[in-house]
């Protein structure tokens, strides 16, 4: 299972982005599977990390495109062990 940071997932906005179009494709729908199929995970902090600068300037679409990205991760909590491995 692959892991996601806030970088990349902006890169998967940008069309025709080359690091964009190789993360789009981990995304892509399997027609076998439900449409609600995790494809990887990350980090709560994800959501604010993504999501604040285009809600502060209302790119709708931007939010719309990170939005749909972040549903198909599995968001997991930052625990204390994560928290001291970063700092």
């Amino acid at each position: 299972m692959d892991a996601f940071d806030a970088d990349v997932l902006i890169y998967a906005t940008i069309p025709d982005h080359p690091i964009g179009r190789r993360v789009r494709a981990s995304f892509r729908i399997d027609l076998m599977r439900s449409v609600s199929r995790s494809v990887g995970v990350g980090s709560v902090l994800l959501v604010p990390e993504l999501l604040s600068k285009p809600l502060r300037l209302s790119l709708h679409s931007e939010v719309e495109a990170l939005s749909v990205l972040l549903g198909r991760l599995d968001l997991i909590p930052v625990d204390v062990a994560e928290a001291c491995a970063v700092s």
